[in-house]
C-alpha cells in the first residue's frame, strides 16, 4: 500500500505539475488569443482603410478616365475642325486664285478688315460678284474709250454752260420783252378804251359809256377783257347781256375804234348788218363811209342800206343750178349819207 501510495502521490504530483503547465500554457494561449484579436481589429481596421483607399482610388480613377475619354473627343473634333478648316482654307485660296489671280493669301491677308456681320457681307459680296459678272469680259479698250469718253464728257458739258448762258441770255430777252409788251399793251389798252368810248358815245348818244376791263389786272398779259357797256338810260351791264342789235353795234364801235388806234391796210367785214335796225344801217353806213377812208373794207352783205356805203359791188349769181358767176358794179359818186 505504501508503495501504491507512493505511486499515487507521484501521480498526483505529476498530474499538479501538469495542472500548472496547462494554468500557464492556458494564460499564454489567452494573451496570444487577446493579442490575435487585437491584431484581427488592426487588420480589420487596415482592411477597411485599404478598401476605402482603393474605393477613393476607384473613383479617381474612374473620374480620370471620363476625363481622359472627354479629352479624347475634345482632341477628336478638334482634329475634324482642324482638318475642315484645312480643306475650307484650301477652298478659299483655290477661289481666291480663281476669282483674283495674282493676289495671294498673305496679301489678302494684309488687306483684309474686320468683319461686323457676316451676312451682311456675304450679302455685299454677292452683289459684287453679280455686278462684276454684269460687266462682262474686260476691255482692254477700255482706258481709250474712257478718254474719248471723257472728251465727249466735257464737249457736252461746255454745249451745257452754253446753253445755260443761251437760256439766260433769253431769259433777259423775254423779261425785257415781257416789260415792253407790258408797257404797249397798256397804252393801246387805253387808247382803245378813249376812243371806244368816244365812239359809243357818238353812235349810241351823250349819255352813253363803254369800257374795257381786264378779268385780271394784276397779270394783263395773261388776262381777259370784259367789255361793260351803260346805255342812256340803263345800268351798266355785260356785252352778252344786250340784245342782238346792241351787241352787233357795240361790238363794231370796238372794232373800229381799234381801227382808229392802229389802221390796218384792209378789213373784211362778214354780215355784222344782219341784226341791226334802220336806225343802226345808217349809223354803220356811215362809220364805214368815214373809216373808208383809213383801210380798205371788204364787206359781205345781203343788207341794201349797207351797199350804198360801196365804192364798187360784187355779186354772185346761180342762172344755173351748180353754177355760180360774178359780176361787179361801180356805182356813181353820190353825196347821200
Amino acid at each position: 500500500l505504501a508503495a501504491d501510495r507512493t505511486t499515487w502521490q507521484t501521480r498526483l504530483d505529476q498530474l499538479e505539475a501538469a495542472e500548472s503547465g496547462l494554468a500557464a500554457e492556458g494564460e499564454r494561449l489567452h494573451a496570444a488569443t487577446q493579442a490575435t484579436a487585437a491584431r484581427v481589429d488592426e487588420l480589420r481596421t487596415a482592411h477597411q482603410a485599404c478598401a476605402e483607399t482603393m474605393n477613393q482610388a476607384t473613383e479617381r480613377a474612374r473620374t480620370a478616365r471620363g476625363r481622359a475619354h472627354a479629352a479624347s473627343e475634345a482632341l477628336h473634333r478638334a482634329e475634324l475642325r482642324q482638318t475642315q478648316a484645312e480643306t475650307e482654307l484650301q477652298l478659299h485660296e483655290s477661289t481666291l486664285d480663281s476669282d483674283y489671280p495674282g493676289l495671294t493669301m498673305a496679301t489678302a491677308e494684309a488687306q483684309a478688315e474686320p468683319i461686323a456681320n457676316r451676312a451682311e457681307a456675304a450679302a455685299e459680296l454677292q452683289t459684287t460678284r453679280e455686278a462684276m459678272a454684269a460687266l462682262g469680259e474686260v476691255n482692254l479698250g477700255a482706258p481709250e474709250e474712257s478718254r474719248r469718253v471723257g472728251e465727249r464728257l466735257e464737249f457736252y458739258a461746255r454745249e451745257q454752260a452754253d446753253l445755260a448762258r443761251a437760256r439766260d441770255d433769253l431769259l433777259t430777252v423775254m423779261a425785257d420783252l415781257d416789260a415792253v409788251s407790258r408797257e404797249r399793251l397798256a397804252r393801246a389798252f387805253d387808247d382803245v378804251n378813249r376812243e371806244f368810248d368816244a365812239l359809243f358815245r357818238r353812235v349810241f348818244g351823250p349819255n352813253g359809256h363803254a369800257a374795257l376791263e381786264w378779268t385780271d389786272p394784276d397779270n394783263f398779259l395773261e388776262s381777259g377783257v370784259e367789255v361793260l357797256v351803260e346805255m342812256p338810260g340803263k345800268r351798266t351791264q355785260n356785252l352778252n347781256l344786250l340784245s342782238g342789235g346792241e351787241r352787233a353795234m357795240t361790238t363794231i364801235t370796238l372794232l373800229l375804234s381799234m381801227f382808229r388806234v392802229k389802221p390796218t391796210p384792209f378789213c373784211l367785214l362778214d354780215e355784222l348788218d344782219a341784226s341791226l335796225d334802220e336806225h343802226n344801217l345808217r349809223q354803220y353806213r356811215n362809220l364805214l363811209t368815214e373809216f373808208a377812208q383809213l383801210s380798205q373794207f371788204i364787206v359781205i352783205t345781203h343788207n341794201p342800206e349797207t351797199t350804198r356805203a360801196a365804192d364798187t359791188l360784187y355779186g354772185i349769181t346761180m342762172a344755173e343750178p351748180g353754177v355760180s358767176r360774178a359780176y361787179s358794179y361801180k356805182p356813181p359818186a353820190s353825196t347821200e349819207n
